[in-house]
């Protein structure tokens, strides 16, 4: 409802393309100016000259940029589904910076920032307005009935994002929406997580996790081994004594101090080229871990709920207990795809998570038939006829 669908889905395959070839650009061009420079180790003038080096410089900067505009476009995309999400989980029709930098884990002079760029791009049926003195963004307009399925008692919004019926105690509620002719209700399955920590996981989380330690213990003992080579080489190659011994030894290569200094030097440049190789995904790979491992806590702790709404100053984030550090440490296990059926809201002035939060468009505004199969974005009432625009099921 919130989003440019069609554009985002041209984005997501435009990144991909240029992911792999901001990769490609960047291993040709890598290459072919690590063997000019040892091939002209001692040549720095034939190096910056030779027909290939402009070219793979340029190859290389391209390749960077490629990469990093994918990067953030993919960052992009996953903050406005995050806020489209949101807008959709909203009863009121307004939400202020102040609210989504609370969710976020961000300021709110970068939250509006960030929107001012997202929103025209990737979003739309929302705009920025100023109310009661105050910036905020207005949402498609809407009217929200909450209602308890289990006694069909009429609740208050703010009562509705408890999480438990005031009248018999239940926490089968539901939220109706009415947006012009978009209808859709909000509901949780929360009895599904129950003792189920892979109901908020994603599949076969705890192999990841395993293997990622085993390619993280592989990186490490491959970054030690090439560091205590270059290391060594590097003592060694202004030591006159080591060159002395190997004289006498009649170990010298071809008897010339130069070529072993050159080929000592072309051990250390491969030793600091695997090193840097390794080290990024090696940077990627701990934090990758740690918000798997943290995704694996919390679904832990979700799987005790039976309460669709949980605080966030419960859940258990190692060696963090600030707010903000833990909505983000969240924010990132979703966005990763290790956290799901779980969301960052607030209501009445406290940080919660969401469990099974079920949004589903469902009846016919036109004539109150219910809908049924409704896999697409459009949908034609088999009652009335009538073509319901933004009809979808997601989790």
């Amino acid at each position: 409802m919130y989003l440019k669908s069609g554009f985002i889905s041209f984005l997501k395959v435009k990144n991909i393309i240029l992911l792999i070839l901001g990769a490609l650009l960047i291993m040709f061009g890598g290459f072919v100016l690590l063997s000019l420079r040892l091939t002209y180790i001692d040549d720095w003038n034939t190096f910056a000259n030779a027909k290939a080096t402009s070219p793979s410089v340029f190859n290389l900067i391209l390749g960077f940029i490629l990469l990093i505009g994918a990067l953030v476009s993919r960052r992009a995309i996953f903050n406005a589904e995050f806020y489209s999400n949101y807008f959709e989980g909203d009863l009121d029709g307004y939400v202020t910076y102040e609210e989504l930098a609370d969710v976020t884990g961000m300021s709110a002079s970068l939250v509006k920032l960030q929107f001012s760029v997202i929103r025209p791009i990737y979003m739309k049926n929302v705009r920025a307005i100023k109310r009661d003195n105050k910036r905020m963004l207005e949402l498609y307009s809407k009217k929200a009935l909450c209602q308890c399925r289990n006694c069909g008692a009429a609740i208050e919004k703010r009562v509705y994002f408890t999480g438990v019926c005031p009248y018999c105690q239940g926490s089968d509620l539901f939220a109706r929406v009415l947006t012009d002719n978009r209808v859709y209700s909000i509901s949780s399955s929360v009895s599904q997580g129950v003792r189920r920590p892979d109901f908020y996981t994603k599949k076969g989380l705890i192999g990841r996790i395993k293997g990622q330690i085993i390619v993280l213990c592989i990186s490490l003992a491959i970054l030690l081994i090439n560091g205590f080579m270059a290391i060594d080489m590097i003592q060694k190659y202004n030591d006159e004594k080591y060159f002395t011994k190997l004289i006498l030894q009649g170990k010298l290569r071809n008897n010339s101090v130069l070529l072993e200094k050159q080929g000592m030097m072309d051990t250390i440049i491969f030793a600091l080229v695997i090193m840097a190789i390794t080290l990024i995904p090696l940077c990627i790979m701990i934090s990758r871990l740690r918000a798997a491992i943290n995704a694996n806590s919390c679904a832990k702790f979700f799987a005790k709920c039976k309460n669709p709404t949980v605080d966030l100053k419960l859940i258990p984030i190692r060696l963090t207990k600030d707010p903000k550090r833990i909505v983000k440490s969240i924010r990132r296990s979703i966005r990763l795809g290790y956290l799901k059926n779980c969301s960052i809201e607030k209501h009445g002035g406290t940080l919660q998570v969401m469990l099974a939060k079920h949004i589903v468009k469902d009846t016919c505004p036109n004539c109150g038939g219910p809908i049924v199969g409704a896999v697409n974005e459009h949908y034609q009432c088999p009652y009335c006829r009538k073509m319901l625009m933004g009809v979808v099921v997601k989790w």
